[in-house]
């Protein structure tokens, strides 16, 4: 992407990168740094690269069916 100047990078995260959810340290750990590394990451481009045109996105789902959710319970006011 850097030798064409073009591009864009998109990162799955999660709204646990907000907000840490009971019993999933390891979980909300993991997607606060993926939010950090992709405010630098984009950051980086912005200021070290200004002729490139390479564009970030950071999507933050919030609940999806997976296993990880089978054991949480989420309150009202989350939801």
């Amino acid at each position: 992407m850097l030798e064409t100047g073009s591009g864009h990078i998109v990162s799955i995260c999660s709204v646990a990168a907000y907000m840490g959810l009971a019993y999933s340290r390891a979980y909300s750990s993991s997607k606060s740094g993926q939010r950090g590394f992709m405010q630098a990451l984009n950051h980086e481009l912005k200021t070290c690269n200004k002729s490139s045109n390479i564009k970030t996105t950071t999507i933050y789902p919030s609940f999806v069916d997976t296993p990880l959710l089978k054991n949480l319970t989420p309150s009202s006011s989350f939801l």
